[in-house]
């Protein structure tokens, strides 16, 4: 609306410069019209801007959207990973248990064998 606001103020203001008028009234009309397409040429501007700045923040807007989206995976990969090594952390520690319990017994037979072989000496 502006566009055709401003094309035809300029197709008016052109007529009316081609006539070339002394007329007072005639000079104060291409006044109006060079007035006019000053202030839609304002507007014109403004609305560039606005539809430029609309554009960067769709666009941060989609980036932003996409950044969210990558760190949600991000969160979700962390996610399974932890639950991955606490299940290898407790299987670990369960073979662990398992091991100092089986040295635990070796042990105790170790000792239980001196002993026993130690009494046989004596008996000897």
């Amino acid at each position: 609306q502006a566009r055709t606001e401003l094309l035809e103020s300029q197709r008016q203001l052109q007529e009316l410069e081609e006539k070339e008028s002394q007329d007072p009234l005639e000079k104060s009309r291409l006044q109006e019209y060079r007035s006019k397409i000053a202030a839609v040429q304002s507007r014109v501007q403004a609305l560039k801007q606005k539809k430029q700045d609309t554009e960067r923040l769709v666009s941060l807007s989609t980036q932003s959207e996409k950044r969210v989206q990558e760190l949600e995976r991000n969160v979700q990969l962390m996610k399974q990973q932890q639950a991955q090594l606490q299940k290898k952390l407790k299987e670990e520690c369960e073979q662990k248990r398992r091991l100092e319990n089986e040295m635990k017994k070796g042990r105790h037979r170790v000792k239980e064998l001196e002993i026993k072989n130690e009494q046989q000496q004596k008996i000897l």
